[in-house]
């Protein structure tokens, strides 16, 4: 395509080159707020217009377009705009029934037909509202629907508890992918007490001094101190100075791993049994805040709608609630890869268990459904059948599709 000219569109084929509906209800609603003179993030534009969402004899066309309008953004807003409105329309036509397209049509002839539809995609076709009530749970911003459940957009941190080789007493040696300083804080017999995780300096150096010689001694012996494990299953207590100090012993696998827990259990194993506890490598699992009014067992969906890696498209992934923590904005290991477009593998490492973690506040939309508990077992094949049916029976794509074109809370923002 020459260097500062417009495309002319191509005919889109209906029969083959038919977006999915949560791709085509997101250009609708892309032109009905620029029909409405509403302001649009440029990031939803490039996701609309993006060529990932084209079929090969559309990319090009769109991938020219987007070279020449990126660079004149600041100084020709108006072809920026221009440019998103032809995406979008193209798209559309790629969805709407077959009809014979005049593919003479330039992009201003696309844009003023655009927006002079009488698209209003805030209701349609049946779909249910994704529009609600601002409501402040756990301290954090959410969208309260008429249904009552609950969507925020927020970032996702990396939470390992309940993958099997979380904590090991040695460590990254022993083949742990958390150092056991983050799981527990020390109570010695002069009174003082510390969390492992305060300093770097701390966890590597004296917590793990301190933790040897508690665990020379038996785990509760109160003349040496003992340890408070949050992190890891561990039974019993002692008094150590004027403190009674919890869950101070705690056992190991046959593996030779600490037993790393969720506040979800399936109570069908033991205590000691890691079985018990939701695999957060194997299984996509969100972590709620206690306060937030989500009931453990339950089911949602988690959605990366602006920065998917490698411009690809992320798709939507469902996900039980299995864990608590301080703040919505965590899923397992297995949850935030699926979310970036990368496969679940029990080969976590050090190296990559952090892979998915995405630190854009308004990034990952997160919607909780509420409603009746998972039966169990919680296991991968278990949960992934039961989510994905929990979301469709919540209007799947062409609802979620709805609240991306809603102004969603930030769960963290002002």
């Amino acid at each position: 395509m020459p260097t500062g000219s417009w495309a002319v569109l191509p005919a889109p084929r209906p029969d083959r080159d038919r977006p999915s509906a949560r791709k085509c209800g997101t250009a609708w609603g892309l032109l009905a707020a620029l029909s409405r003179g509403q302001p649009v993030r440029i990031g939803m534009w490039q996701q609309i217009a993006s060529d990932v969402f084209m079929k090969p004899q559309m990319r090009h066309a769109f991938a020219g377009m987007r070279d020449i309008v990126v660079t004149e953004r600041r100084r020709t807003p108006m072809k920026w705009q221009l440019w998103a409105v032809s995406g979008a329309s193209a798209i559309v036509a790629a969805c709407s029934t077959p009809t014979p397209v005049d593919n003479s049509r330039t992009v201003t002839e696309v844009e003023t037909e655009a927006t002079t539809a009488p698209v209003d995609l805030t209701e349609n076709s049946g779909v249910r509202s994704c529009r609600g009530e601002e409501v402040i749970r756990g301290r954090q911003r959410l969208a309260e629907l008429s249904d009552g459940s609950l969507v925020t957009m927020a970032p996702m941190q990396v939470n390992a508890d309940g993958a099997p080789h979380a904590y090991h007493p040695d460590n990254a040696e022993g083949g742990a992918i958390l150092h056991l300083c983050n799981a527990g804080k020390v109570y010695l017999p002069d009174g003082s007490s510390y969390h492992g995780s305060e300093s770097n300096e701390t966890c590597t150096g004296k917590f793990m001094d301190d933790v040897a010689k508690i665990r020379e001694a038996g785990w509760d012996d109160p003349e040496v101190g003992a340890v408070n494990w949050y992190g890891i299953y561990a039974t019993g207590r002692v008094r150590i100075g004027t403190q009674f100090v919890q869950n101070v012993k705690p056992p190991l696998t046959e593996e030779g791993f600490y037993i790393s827990p969720t506040a979800l259990e399936d109570r069908g194993f033991a205590p000691d049994d890691q079985r018990r506890y939701v695999n957060a490598i194997t299984v996509p699992h969100a972590v709620v805040r206690r306060d937030s009014g989500v009931e453990l067992g339950t089911f949602g969906v988690a959605w990366r709608t602006k920065d998917c890696p490698g411009g690809r498209v992320c798709d939507p992934v469902p996900f039980i609630v299995a864990d608590i923590g301080p703040k919505i904005g965590e899923g397992s290991i297995a949850l935030t890869r699926l979310v970036n477009g990368l496969e679940v593998t029990e080969d976590i490492t050090r190296e990559n268990r952090f892979q998915g973690a995405v630190s854009d506040e308004d990034d990952v939309m997160w919607v909780f459904f509420g409603g009746r508990r998972a039966p169990t077992p919680y296991t991968p094949g278990s949960v992934e059948r039961h989510a994905e049916a929990a979301f469709e029976a919540w209007g799947g794509e062409d609802r979620l599709a709805q609240c991306l074109r809603v102004e969603q809370p930030v769960a963290n923002g002002d």
